[in-house]
């Protein structure tokens, strides 16, 4: 909807298309503030911004502010914070061991007391705001079935599991540690490093559990489950082979309805959360200030902002 106009390290200046599909938008002029003096909240109070993206901690003040309260939105989240496990070797090859460590994670009561209002806990690896209709949003927890699973799997000797090394740098991992040790028993080691060495050595050799945030490349479940599971993906950084799941995708990506897409990635949902190659942790919230007058923003989401349709009332 805009081309650009002209760019400096303070701003990016972007006009109208007059060509744009779907008809030149309302607004004329977008100027996109790379930086500013102080910070976002303030230049959005002193009236030199109309749209700021604020944290989770500032948002949990300014939803009670006489003057900032009416103006914070919070976005739809189209982002997934996760726990990924090794699948490509012991133990967590062993679908019972990936059930036995989700089994005990009661993330509804775990990501509140972590997160606050920062995030909402996560049942699938696919945001709610891209939900095919009916998609069950269900949190099993239970620390005797999983120690069962453990016993099964040949781990009734917990130390026969070894150490298990855990990543940190994708989300604070404290909670999820902390209940393993205590409800397994579990040896734990958190290993840290620099963002930029975590990912390399995740495409390398991962740790036995990591962690990591995702943001949906465009809106459709077929964005996470391919490019996260998938055999052949890059993103698959725990290396899981699953041909029933690729099968149960393939059937979801050509559905020829919107009642059989449903049913199926209801179908890939399940197996996903039987299979557990992932723990979905938690959704992050993402909260706006929004100048009263401005319209046509939609759901505000981190990555995907459309200004094709935004106006001013008036």
């Amino acid at each position: 909807p805009y081309v650009t106009k002209s760019l400096d390290d303070q701003r990016l200046v972007m006009i109208a298309n007059p060509q744009y599909v779907a008809g030149p938008p309302p607004i004329r002029e977008v100027d996109w503030l790379v930086k500013v003096d102080s910070d976002g909240v303030a230049a959005y109070a002193d009236g030199s911004a109309d749209l700021v993206g604020v944290g989770s901690f500032a948002a949990s003040w300014m939803a009670y502010d006489h003057d900032f309260g009416p103006a914070l939105h919070e976005g739809a989240s189209l982002s997934v914070q996760y726990i990924g496990f090794d699948t490509t070797r012991p133990p967590f090859d062993d679908p019972r061991v990936r059930r036995a460590f989700a089994l005990v994670l009661d993330r509804k009561r775990l990501v509140a007391l972590a997160e606050g209002n920062g995030g909402a806990p996560a049942s699938s690896i696919v945001p709610p705001a891209l939900w095919p209709t009916g998609l069950p949003d269900t949190f099993d927890v239970n620390a005797d079935t999983a120690r069962r699973l453990l016993d099964e799997a040949g781990y009734a000797n917990r130390r026969d599991l070894g150490v298990i090394t855990v990543g940190d740098e994708g989300l604070g991992v404290g909670p999820a540690v902390a209940v393993w040790r205590h409800e397994l028993g579990v040896q734990i080691s958190v290993e840290s490093r620099s963002f930029d060495d975590y990912l390399s050595a995740l495409e390398r050799e991962p740790t036995n559990v990591f962690t990591i945030n995702w943001i949906a490349d465009y809106p459709s479940p077929y964005a996470l489950y391919s490019l996260l599971l998938l055999p052949t993906a890059a993103s698959n950084y725990g290396g899981w082979q699953d041909q029933a799941f690729v099968d149960l995708l393939q059937r979801a990506s050509s559905a020829s309805s919107d009642s059989a897409q449903a049913a199926a990635y209801a179908d890939v949902d399940a197996h996903v959360d039987d299979q557990v190659p992932v723990i979905p942790w938690s959704y992050p919230a993402s909260w706006w200030l929004v100048r009263p007058g401005l319209r046509g923003l939609g759901n505000l989401t981190i990555g995907l902002l459309d200004f094709g349709r935004v106006s001013w009332d008036g």
